[in-house]
């Protein structure tokens, strides 16, 4: 049972990580794409990277639960389109514990989400 726990955690939490990685990087580009814009004599190319890079905490906050949604989605489609999760099934193991399978790296994610909103990213 732990070899099928650790099996649908790191396909979930790879996908997780992928999207977070997708979801954040995409805005960084954005974010510092806009504060390009307005650029002025006093306010540098340099200064919107670091504005970019201050206010990154608050947009991953704001991303996690979405790439957390869109991670345990593609990781189970992953499963599903191997045919990994019917023979789960097959082999006698219910369809409640393969969610738990998948809740317990969400969890996670939750917790790391409310660690980072209450102590590390900065109120704006």
């Amino acid at each position: 049972m732990r070899k099928l726990d650790a099996h649908i955690r790191n396909s979930v939490l790879l996908s997780m990580l992928v999207v977070a990685g997708l979801m954040f990087s995409l805005d960084f580009i954005f974010t510092l794409t806009d504060e390009l814009g307005r650029g002025t004599p006093n306010y540098t190319a340099m200064d919107a990277l670091l504005y970019t890079l201050r206010i990154m905490p608050t947009g991953i906050y704001e991303m996690l639960p979405f790439s957390a949604l869109g991670g345990a989605l593609i990781g189970l489609g992953l499963l599903a389109s191997q045919n990994e999760l019917v023979v789960i099934q097959a082999v006698g193991i219910s369809t409640w514990r393969i969610a738990w399978s998948v809740m317990k790296p969400t969890l996670g994610v939750m917790l790391l989400s409310l660690v980072l909103g209450e102590y590390i990213a900065p109120t704006l």
